[in-house]
């Protein structure tokens, strides 16, 4: 099963018992440095996000990863980038094992399988 995780900056996530857990979501593919910074267009966002999934899936073939895009609807919500962040999903979604979660569904797969830091 693909899940990918970047190295970058951390993110909490509670689970039910209200215990935080972390998460790391990249840097590189935050809708709002790459916008707010002029990296460049909703074109080549959306192909760093390819690029990163990319690398990620072919890491994930032999164990998990998690891959976040953290995104933000003042800015990849806009008309003029939202087609960027449709085809980049979509992209991901035609790859076998491919599963989408939220941070609170993947914390909650990691607890209930027993597995340890």
């Amino acid at each position: 099963m693909f899940r990918a995780i970047d190295r970058t900056t951390e993110t909490i996530g509670a689970t039910r018992a209200a215990e935080p857990r972390r998460y790391r979501t990249p840097r590189e593919i935050n809708d709002l440095p790459f916008v707010m910074r002029g990296r460049g267009s909703p074109d080549e966002w959306e192909k760093a996000v390819r690029r990163t999934f990319d690398v990620l899936y072919r890491e994930g073939a032999g164990s998990g990863r998690v891959m976040a895009i953290p995104l933000h609807p003042f800015i990849t919500g806009v008309p003029h980038r939202i087609d960027a962040l449709d085809a980049a999903l979509a992209y991901i979604c035609r790859h076998d094992d491919v599963w989408l979660a939220t941070g609170s569904e993947i914390v909650e797969a990691y607890l209930a399988s027993g597995a340890t830091i």
